[in-house]
């Protein structure tokens, strides 16, 4: 998956990651791990980030600070990951712990886009489907009164592309807040299941780094980033500001009124029981069955719409021929008219 503004997908940010705690854990110095992976890193922009992070730990700097350098391949959340893991001397388990957590938001996104290809895979052939008829049977067109194919191409086309500038565009406009993540936030049905999904994405960082003992403020902040929603984003600094003030980690979440109070009553019973990692794995971790289950019936209900929008014009053709036949003028009206 590729976020706007980041050069590299979570696919390979997983398959790096592992590979460099693997090099770690087998004692290489991650300066020779760096090296190797710009000729074995899985995209182009890792290899050229890994040479620049190799020199510049040559230079004395810190791994985090020189990851923090390439912000384009590696999201604050590695940053923040990997500082921890360097304070702690638990690097290799820490980039393990990250790639389990790419790894996971790749399938998620997956199942996403699995789920909406049919549906989607549909409505292109049936609009490609109706421009051809259109186009290689002209008479069909003058009988029943449809538009031009260039008319039916150029709407589909556009609706399509108008969702991909909203997509590519809109996240570096209004102050890079995503209008489109507001709108998709708030849709009936499609909202429930993008709040499940930007929680479920928000549980697991959050997870990551309570357990890298990172101090809530910055897990908070760097969590609402990892959810990858503005939504989120735009209202954890009440929530960031209110844990400074010394109110507890639920009664902070609770009042950016971004979550149920099922999971609230979950976070609130770990966090007196002193094992909020858990309580937001778990979270985290249902959250996204919810999400997938959902995503399913939202690919059911699209592929249903598509069927309707087919019955749909066939019964507009139907009647359409009925009236051509049948009505004022029409062929058999004619015959009709003789006896």
């Amino acid at each position: 998956m590729l976020i706007p503004g980041f050069r590299t997908g979570t696919k390979s940010l997983a398959i790096y990651l592992r590979q460099l705690g693997t090099y770690l854990r087998a004692g290489v110095d991650v300066r020779r791990a760096l090296g190797s992976l710009a000729r074995g890193a899985p995209s182009r922009g890792l290899r050229q980030a890994s040479l620049q992070i190799a020199s510049e730990l040559e230079a004395g700097e810190a791994l985090a600070e020189a990851l923090a350098r390439n912000a384009r391949c590696f999201r604050p959340l590695i940053v923040e990951m990997v500082r921890a893991g360097e304070e702690t001397g638990a690097l290799d388990q820490t980039l393990f712990d990250l790639a389990e957590y790419y790894e996971w938001h790749h399938s998620l996104w997956r199942a996403v886009i699995g789920r909406l290809v049919y549906p989607g895979l549909m409505l292109f052939l049936a609009a490609h489907f109706l421009a051809g008829v259109m186009y290689f049977f002209p008479a069909v067109r003058e009988i029943f009164e449809l538009p031009h194919p260039s008319t039916i191409l150029l709407g589909f086309y556009g609706v399509v592309g108008g969702i991909l500038a909203a997509w590519l565009v809109l996240p570096t406009l209004f102050g890079g807040m995503n209008v489109l993540d507001y709108v998709l936030y708030y849709l009936p049905i499609v909202g429930k299941q993008v709040r499940r999904l930007a929680r479920a994405r928000f549980s697991l960082a959050m997870a990551l780094l309570v357990r890298s003992a990172t101090s809530l403020p910055q897990a908070l902040e760097f969590a609402a980033r990892g959810s990858g929603n503005s939504v989120f984003i735009r209202r954890m600094p009440a929530a960031i500001e209110a844990v400074r003030e010394g109110e507890t980690l639920t009664g902070a979440l609770r009042g950016t009124r971004l979550f149920d109070r099922q999971y609230l009553t979950v976070l609130e019973t770990g966090e007196t029981a002193g094992s909020q990692e858990e309580a937001f794995r778990n979270l985290g971790q249902v959250a996204s069955e919810q999400a997938r289950f959902a995503l399913q019936n939202i690919s059911l209900i699209a592929t249903w719409m598509v069927y309707g929008g087919y019955m749909a014009l066939l019964g507009y053709l139907i009647i359409k021929m009925g009236v051509k036949l049948w009505g004022g003028g029409g062929i058999l009206s004619g015959a009709a008219g003789g006896y």
